[in-house]
């Protein structure tokens, strides 16, 4: 008997033709077919009738190594004589691309108890195959709920999104333990079950490391048969970087804006709520989609407008339009005053497709508007800084300095960031004034001339409001604090406003409106120092995502020769406002003679910056009172021709896994311990360095270990001293 006989002979009680399944057996070495089913024929792509000894499943395989593959894996389970089982494989029909799960066991020769084939199982899994793909390879974190709100499935984007492992870690996990705040899952699953979806809802979730993160929900409603509630399934998009800069840029006082022209009309594509408030929307109105010109006073304002922008971009540097005094017309069909900052938007073909800019409101601030001019003429050109950003980062950055200056005297540091214990202590003075004030106005006049004055609800709102500033302060929450204040002063200049005539003396009236206008003024130069510095730290993430992303596409410049020191010391002018605002000291010590490199100048010198930001961004003080400090070195190995360039700084802590597995080089990623103090930034950082250096013959390197001598290894809650290393070769 042969050894195809012998095979079928074992195999045919297997091979019965009505299962839904496929069955097949072949030979060992050649995997030439000696039975199949009908179903496996079909998924085979093999004649319905018929021999088929003359076909080799080989042929249906997608890489020749796939047999011998199959063969090693199934020669490991014969000794226990076991099924090789749930195995996924990618095979060809004809010109047709499939993906089966096969399932597979030896057949012995009855006298030998040699393996001589194999008998399976096949099953056609292409559209499940394409579809686990498909979830797997998605950028968005997608995710799938229970009836009882508990995580049944994540893909790996979502599990890097929220800074896990494994999705053993999520699996079983109630999703509102990762909100921020709970009851914004309640809020956010009654819309689901009321609506059946939900599309790019803002929502505020907590990371592994306990970090908050923003994203943009997008979910539905999972059914059971009477159209109840099952669970819900939906993805997840990170824009935590987006929505810290959305808030940052409502809480700035001023109104920003993109326009585009759509259909023949200028359109507002983009706006903060500032500039709504400021056009008098409603609080369920939006501006984003309105004609721009319906808000201008008169066509002829709308013509002169985009004359005066055309006119300026055709100056040398085409500059922006800065100080346009414009006059509009509110919602509410009020005329206002606005002065306008803008510059126009091109296409690559160089048409104007829009503009962006601010407007202020300088309706009732004649005086004030001289002196912003005059601000603004010191200012000179800002071409070069804003040079080819089309956003309006730098723009907001211009004019909040501006208002700062017009809101002078300033108490504050300009160079450095402003920290809470500070702002805090300059508001006690201006609070302990208008209190004073305030009780004077409470306890002047007999008890008519002070009911003729107002009635005894606003007393007592007022007795009230005096209350609010003699509450314990929470250094912590400074931005609550300040809120606080903010909104007690105006209430009180509010019911000021209210005061009859004559009722009260004068002078008291005029001291508490002094008084409250001042505290205003101190809190405003804390919003505006404080926006100040988080576009800082902006601006070198957008600089540094800007240069990465046309790394790539932009023409590469010819390699020159430079000194290293030239190099390091264009990278430090471009972080020198932002060490000082820091407070960070940056040291040099550089090796005699200065090494020469031969490389694209942008590139090193963007290379160098990103790492000299890293190192500022996370460094501590090291002594109480003395401020913390960046060491740069230099140091050259002659014999294989290599310049070593460290960064060194003493602060924030690197994860040992995240060195070891090359986690911080990896596009995106920020280390677990980067949120501390809430230090923002894209994770393309060290990835750009390390992919210029190696464009150069080099590379870059991460070491970080405890501050202390003494310090375990371990121990992530110590200062760490981390050293980046860029590596180049010399110049022969």
């Amino acid at each position: 008997m042969s050894d195809t006989e012998r095979i079928l002979e074992k195999a045919i009680k297997y091979l019965p033709f009505d299962l839904p399944n496929g069955v097949y057996a072949v030979t060992k070495e050649t995997g030439n077919f000696v039975e199949c089913n009908r179903r496996a024929r079909k998924i085979l792509g093999l004649p319905q009738g018929g021999p088929i000894d003359s076909w080799s499943i080989i042929h249906n395989y997608q890489y020749p190594n796939q047999h011998e593959i199959i063969l090693e894996k199934l020669e490991l389970i014969e000794a226990d004589r076991g099924w090789l089982e749930k195995e996924v494989l990618p095979i060809k029909v004809g010109e047709e691309e499939k993906y089966v799960q096969v399932a597979c066991r030896g057949i012995e020769d009855s006298e030998t108890g040699d393996i001589i084939g194999y008998l399976g199982t096949i099953d056609d899994i292409t559209e499940e195959e394409r579809y686990r793909q498909l979830f797997e390879g998605l950028p968005a974190g997608v995710y799938r709920l229970d009836k009882n709100d508990n995580i049944v499935m994540v893909n790996s984007a979502l599990l890097e999104m929220l800074g896990y492992e494994s999705e053993e870690e999520l699996i079983g996990t109630p999703i509102r333990d990762l909100y921020v705040n709970q009851n914004d899952e309640s809020r956010f699953k009654q819309v689901i079950v009321d609506k059946g979806s939900v599309v790019n809802h803002t929502l505020e979730l907590l990371k592994k490391d306990g970090e908050s993160i923003f994203v943009s929900a997008n979910s539905y409603k999972i059914k059971g048969l009477m159209s109840e509630y099952t669970g819900r399934e939906g993805t997840l998009t990170d824009i935590t970087y987006e929505e810290r800069f959305r808030r940052n840029l409502d809480d700035v006082p001023v109104g920003f804006y993109v326009v585009s022209e759509i259909n023949g009309v200028d359109t507002i594509m983009h706006c903060n709520r500032q500039l709504e408030e400021m056009f008098e929307f409603g609080p369920d109105e939006t501006a984003i989609g309105f004609p721009v010109g319906d808000l201008h006073w008169s066509e002829d304002d709308t013509k002169k407008l985009k004359d005066a922008l055309v006119q300026k971009y055709t100056e040398s540097g085409h500059p922006p339009l800065l100080g346009y005094h414009l006059y509009i017309r509110t919602r509410k069909g009020r005329r206002r005053l606005f002065e306008v900052n803008s510059r126009l938007i091109h296409d690559i073909d160089g048409q104007v497709i829009g503009r962006t800019g601010v407007v202020i409101d300088i309706t009732e601030e004649a005086e004030r508007r001289e002196k912003l001019k005059e601000l603004e003429d010191l200012t000179g050109d800002i071409g070069h800084v804003l040079h080819n950003y089309t956003s309006t980062l730098l723009a907001v950055k211009l004019n909040n300095d501006v208002v700062k200056k017009a809101l002078q005297p300033d108490p504050f540091d300009l160079k450095e960031a402003l920290e809470p214990q500070n702002a805090i202590r300059e508001l006690q003075n201006p609070i302990r004034l208008l209190t004073n004030s305030l009780k004077e106005i409470i306890e002047v006049g007999s008890e008519p001339e002070r009911h003729s004055a107002l009635p005894e609800e606003k007393w007592v709102q007022l007795s009230h409001l005096l209350s609010l500033f003699e509450i314990d302060k929470d250094i912590e929450e400074d931005h609550v604090y300040l809120s606080t204040v903010r909104e007690t002063v105006v209430c009180i200049l509010n019911i000021c406003c209210d005061i009859g005539s004559g009722k009260l003396p004068k002078t008291s009236i005029k001291e508490l409106r002094r008084t409250s206008n001042e505290l205003l003024r101190i809190c405003s130069l804390v919003s505006l120092h404080k926006s100040h510095d988080q576009i800082l730290h902006m601006d070198n993430q957008v600089r540094s995502l800007r240069e990465h992303i046309t790394l790539g596409y932009r023409k590469e410049e010819p390699h020159q020769s430079f000194s290293v020191s030239h190099l390091i010391t264009r990278a430090f002018d471009n972080q020198e406002e932002y060490a000082l605002n820091q407070k960070v000291t940056i040291k040099r010590r550089y090796d005699d003679p200065d090494p020469v490199l031969k490389v694209a100048e942008r590139d090193v010198i963007r290379a160098l910056s990103d790492l000299l930001e890293n190192a500022i961004k996370y460094s501590w003080n090291r002594e109480r009172g003395v401020d913390p400090w960046v060491m740069i070195r230099i140091k050259q190995d002659l014999d294989k021709q290599l310049i070593f360039i460290e960064f060194e700084n003493f602060g924030v802590p690197i994860h040992a896994e995240e060195i070891k597995k090359d986690l911080v080089f990896k596009v995106g990623y920020r280390g677990r311990f980067s949120g501390d103090r809430e230090r923002i930034g894209t994770g393309l950082g060290l990835t750009s360095a390390r992919r210029i250096a190696r464009r150069h013959g080099g590379d870059v390197s991460i070491s970080s270990r405890p501050g202390s001598p003494t310090g375990q290894l371990d121990d992530y809650d110590q200062p760490f001293i981390t050293t980046a290393t860029m590596k180049l070769p010399l110049i022969s």
